[in-house]
C-alpha cells in the first residue's frame, strides 16, 4: 500500500510539474505577444545569419555620439515640412520611426542620380531641384547643421532626392 501511495504521489508530482510548465509557457507567449504589439516598429537583430549556406556575422547597429542626417521614404509632403519613415538607432536597437523634416528658404534641394556608377574617383551627378520634385514614396537624405540624434523633428539644411531606377 505504501509503495502504491508513493507511486501515486510521484504521478501527481509529475502532473503538477507538467501543468506548471505549461502555465509558464503560456505566460511567456502572452508577454511576448504583448511586447510585440506594443513595439510594432522594433526590428529584431540576430548575431548570426545564414546566407546561401554560408554563415556570416551580421552588422549590429553602432550607436553614434552625433547624427546629422537621416534617410528614408517620404510619406507626406507639406508646404514647409515633410514626413519620412526612417530607421533610427536607440539603445543599440534599430527602430522604424516617422521623422518630421522642416525646411525654410535656406534649405537646398538637390537630386543625385545613382542609377549608373560614375567613372572611377568621380562623384554621382547632382543637380538642384525644387520641392515639387519630392513626392510620396521618394527616397531622400535630409541633413541638418545641428546634432539630430534621437530627434524626430528638425530643420534640414539640405534635402537630397536619390534617384535609383533599379
Amino acid at each position: 500500500m505504501e509503495k502504491q501511495n508513493r507511486t501515486f504521489n510521484e504521478i501527481l508530482l509529475f502532473i503538477a510539474f507538467i501543468v506548471l510548465s505549461f502555465i509558464i509557457y503560456i505566460v511567456g507567449v502572452i508577454v511576448g505577444y504583448d511586447f510585440g504589439r506594443k513595439n510594432p516598429n522594433f526590428i529584431q537583430l540576430t548575431g548570426l545569419e545564414v546566407q546561401e549556406g554560408n554563415y556570416c556575422q551580421s552588422l549590429l547597429p553602432v550607436e553614434q555620439a552625433e547624427i546629422f542626417s537621416y534617410s528614408g521614404i517620404v510619406k507626406e509632403v507639406y508646404e514647409n515640412s515633410l514626413i519620412m519613415e526612417s530607421e533610427i538607432i536607440k539603445d543599440y536597437s534599430l527602430y522604424k520611426e516617422d521623422v518630421t523634416v522642416n525646411f525654410n528658404d535656406s534649405t537646398s534641394f538637390t537630386e543625385i542620380d545613382v542609377t549608373d556608377p560614375p567613372p572611377e574617383e568621380a562623384d554621382y551627378p547632382k543637380k538642384d531641384v525644387a520641392l515639387e520634385n519630392i513626392t510620396i514614396g521618394s527616397f531622400i537624405v535630409s541633413t541638418a547643421e545641428e546634432n539630430i540624434k534621437e530627434k524626430t523633428e528638425f530643420t534640414a539644411s539640405n534635402i537630397e532626392l536619390i534617384i535609383n531606377n533599379n
